[in-house]
Formats: C-alpha cells, sequence, structure tokens
C-alpha cells in the first residue's frame, strides 16, 4: 500500500509538472494562445480597408478561380467571383468563422461562390458528381507571408491564397471593368481558338499556346512540335485585374512564363516571361494537328455532367440517352462520361459514373488501340468493368460500342462558340453522322 502511496504522489507531482510547463510556453495558457492567434487572424481579414484577393485552385477537375472579398466585423463576407460576367457583378454575401480546428480555421459556414465548387451534385454547377470540383469552404491557414495569407482545404487540401487588394483593385473589382474584362477576353478566345508565340529558341518555330477559360478546364498550356516529338507545359490560370493569374511560373524552353496581360485597348494577350514581355499571335488554324497531341497535352475528352457538349451529333446525343434510359431502369442516373488515351499502354478507355441513390459506381469499356501517321484510330479487344460496367454493357453497345468496335475515328479541334471553349472531336470515318465533343484535358 505504501509503494502505490508513493507512486500515486509521484504521478501527481508529475501532471501538475507538466501543467506547469503548458502554461509557461510563451507565458501563455493553450487557450490564450489560441485565442490570441484568431483574433490576430481576424483583425487581419477584417481591418484590410480594400478587401482581399482570393485565388482558388481545386483539385478535382477544373484548375484556378480568382475572388473579391471583404470580411466585415460582423462575421459576414461578401464575395464576387471570376465564374462568368455574371458572378463578377453580382456579389453574393455568407457568413464565416474563425475557429480552432487543430490549427486556425476560416469557414465559410453559409453558402456562396465556394460551394457552388464542392457541391457533390453535378446537375448544380457541374463537375464531378460525388465531387464537384474538388473544393473546399473550410481552410486551414497556414502562415502570414506579408499582405498574403496562405490557406489549404481541410478536407480536399485545395490551395487557397488570400492577397491583400488595393485601393485601384478594389475599384476594378467592384466596378463595370472585372465583368467586361471576362466577358471581352471570352470573346477574343471564341473568335481566335489559335493562338501561338515565336519560340524562344528559334523564333522560325511556334509554340501552341493554349488559354482554357472554361469552369471545367481553366489552364494554360504550351506545346512545341519539334523532330516530330512534343513537348510541353501546363499551369492552372485565373483571371486578374491584369488578365490571368498563373498558380505559379510555368518552366519551358529556357524560360518561365509568369502571368498573361489583357491590353484592353489593343485587344492582344502578353505573355510576361523571364525573357520580357511577349505579344501572343492569331492564327487561323492549329499550329498542332489535335492527333499528334493525343495521349500526350490531350489524353482525355471529357463530357462532364449528364449532357453531350455542342457540337455532338443528334446519332450521338440518342445513344447517350439511351443509356440514361437504361441506368434509370436501376434507379441510377450517369454522368461524367470520359474517353482516355493512353499512349504508353496502347489503350482507350470509356468510363462514366452511374449514381444509384447516392452510391457511386464506375463503368468501365477498355479498348486497344492503334494509331496511323495520318490520324486515324481503330479500336479492339473490349472488356467490361467496373460496378456498373457489365450491367450496362448491352445498353452502351447498342448506343455507341458497336461504332468503335467496327469504325475508324478521327480527331479534331471543335470551336465552341456558345461557352468559347475549344473542344475535341471524334468522328467515325464510315458513319460521319456519329460524333460527339469533349473537354480536352
Amino acid at each position: 500500500m505504501k509503494k502505490i502511496l508513493i507512486i500515486g504522489l509521484f504521478v501527481v507531482l508529475g501532471i501538475q509538472a507538466c501543467k506547469k510547463d503548458q502554461e509557461l510556453v510563451d507565458n501563455q495558457k493553450p487557450e490564450e494562445r489560441i485565442s490570441e492567434s484568431l483574433e490576430k487572424y481576424k483583425k487581419e481579414l477584417v481591418g484590410s480597408a480594400n478587401g482581399w484577393k482570393g485565388f482558388l485552385y481545386t483539385t478535382a477537375m477544373g484548375g484556378g478561380y480568382s475572388f473579391y472579398m471583404n470580411f466585415g466585423d460582423d462575421g459576414r463576407v461578401t464575395m464576387r467571383s471570376d465564374f462568368d460576367a455574371d458572378e463578377a457583378t453580382e456579389s453574393k454575401g455568407s457568413t464565416f468563422q474563425l475557429k480552432q480546428v487543430m490549427a486556425p480555421t476560416l469557414i465559410f459556414d453559409t453558402y456562396n461562390y465556394l460551394h457552388l465548387l464542392s457541391d457533390p451534385s453535378s446537375s448544380v454547377f457541374g463537375g464531378i458528381e460525388g465531387q464537384g470540383y474538388g473544393s473546399d469552404f473550410e481552410f486551414e491557414i497556414r502562415e502570414q507571408v506579408g499582405d498574403t495569407l496562405k490557406l489549404v482545404g481541410k478536407k480536399r487540401n485545395t490551395e487557397f491564397v488570400l492577397v491583400k487588394a488595393t485601393a485601384a483593385e478594389k475599384a476594378f473589382y467592384n466596378g463595370a471593368d472585372y465583368p467586361k474584362m471576362i466577358s471581352d477576353v471570352n470573346q477574343y478566345l471564341v473568335e481566335n481558338p489559335f493562338l501561338f508565340i515565336p519560340d524562344p529558341k528559334d523564333n522560325a518555330k511556334k509554340i501552341q499556346v493554349s488559354v482554357k477559360p472554361g469552369l471545367d478546364s481553366r489552364s494554360f498550356l504550351l506545346n512545341l512540335l519539334n523532330g516530330g516529338v512534343i513537348t510541353g507545359g501546363e499551369v492552372p490560370l485565373s483571371f486578374s485585374p491584369a488578365g490571368f493569374r498563373f498558380r505559379n511560373p510555368l518552366s519551358f524552353q529556357t524560360a518561365n512564363f509568369l502571368s498573361l496581360d489583357w491590353d484592353k485597348s489593343a485587344r492582344k494577350l502578353f505573355l510576361n516571361t523571364s525573357g520580357g514581355r511577349v505579344e501572343v499571335k492569331t492564327s487561323t488554324s492549329a499550329i498542332i494537328p489535335l492527333h499528334l497531341l493525343i495521349g500526350t497535352a490531350a489524353s482525355s475528352f471529357g463530357i462532364p455532367g449528364s449532357t453531350p457538349l455542342p457540337g455532338s451529333s443528334d446519332s450521338f446525343i440518342a445513344g447517350y440517352n439511351s443509356v440514361k434510359t437504361a441506368a434509370a431502369g436501376f434507379n441510377s442516373t450517369i454522368s461524367d462520361f470520359s474517353f482516355d488515351f493512353n499512349k504508353n499502354a496502347k489503350t482507350f478507355v470509356i468510363s462514366f459514373t452511374l449514381n444509384q441513390q447516392g452510391n457511386l459506381f464506375a463503368a468501365v469499356y477498355t479498348y486497344d488501340y492503334t494509331q496511323t501517321e495520318n490520324g486515324e484510330f481503330k479500336f479492339s479487344g473490349l472488356i467490361a468493368s467496373g460496378g456498373a460496367g457489365p450491367a450496362l454493357l448491352p445498353a452502351m453497345r447498342a448506343a455507341m460500342l458497336n461504332r468503335f468496335d467496327n469504325d475508324t475515328f478521327t480527331v479534331d479541334y471543335y470551336n465552341d462558340l456558345t461557352t468559347g471553349r475549344l473542344l475535341g472531336k471524334m468522328t467515325s470515318k464510315e458513319q460521319p453522322g456519329f460524333n460527339f465533343t469533349g473537354v480536352l484535358r
């Protein structure tokens, strides 16, 4: 008994010592340090007289998105976004909180533009069924560097950067220039889908420039064809007061590409590079034929959501809808078709998601493929897999797989004038009336 009492005394003394040490860290108790940290960040957010520029980079699909935000002392935030000219015009308000959730965390706790990007239903704002665009609305504050706060999403590790705005930027975001720039740039890209810059290593060669402002694939892409070899690089982008902000510098052909400016007077785009400012030039045709990019810069044709994209033929749409009807027989819906080329494995995979009352299943149809030098594709060796693939195989055969089993396909670009996207298009050579478009990824 005496030993037990002695041991118990040491345990009590140890606990008291630990407690005392804990209280002495920075001469503050843990709850005091937490409260001070949260108060500091709230003062930063609320105290920025000109608001904040926000840059978000999603993880499932899409790319970069920008916001203008004003945080109020009453726990409310108003924001505009660069989704399109409408969202850039209309401010949306919601509430926010700062809480300690393992670390200081900024929580947008009522619905706003950020929630649209994370809505799991693709019928609400597009994105992938069950994921949206792979965004967050709760962000851990990682660090502050000068006027910049760096945050990371709690659920999907979404990168979110807040930068204090200047008075001029506040006027830009709250005025007519913001939506007008988005509208003007989108219209310019519709009118000029094929862009290029001279190769800095050899001005006789052209580097193909792709600017993708669409919500489902917002990025900047460079590609060069040299001696039959394709090289390139891609970086997410979002709208900024100057034009486009890159997530990070893109290194390519001995230069770093930093951002993209829009000259509204000249109606031209200019690249800011480590070697200076370079004008982006227009072309009447693609610099690199699409079939040469298949499996490298363009490995996938995607149909986000549950509706075929503009430019798809009536016969493809009818087939797509017949698969919808077949899925309805299982009390299910379908979405997010993808047509993926793997150049190394020489496989072509058609897949989509089946949603059965909230339970998601993959339908996967895998082919081997061959490609000729002039860009014709043949498919063989169909294998159905995934939780829904075999069950929907009869419907898929009748809808489209019979075409892939028997026909030769070609690929080309399709300029979607409705949304301003440069899509990819696959067409049956034997049955030209069977064709479809998809977002190039």
